[in-house]
């Protein structure tokens, strides 16, 4: 995993320049770590957690357009 844009952008150039040119590195702007989850024993990340706690607040249509872009994924390699 990574935990900043610049290490994003360092995993995108290395599977671009040949372990796996056809992948792709999405970055969500101001979406924490773990911004998907929402298991029950874990942290939420939702209205009332913040900044100030270490995780932004939830944006539910970037948390959608994840979800549709790694079930897409699974669609196209695990079938």
């Amino acid at each position: 995993g990574f935990s900043d844009p610049a290490a994003a952008e360092k995993l995108r150039r290395e599977l671009a320049s040949g372990a796996c040119p056809e992948s792709e590195v999405f970055v969500y702007d101001n979406a924490g770590h773990g911004f998907m989850n929402s298991a029950p024993d874990q942290p939420r990340i939702n209205e009332d957690v913040s900044v100030p706690t270490g995780f932004p607040k939830a944006q539910p249509d970037v948390q959608v357009l994840a979800w549709e872009r790694l079930v897409a994924f699974f669609d196209k390699h695990l079938k």
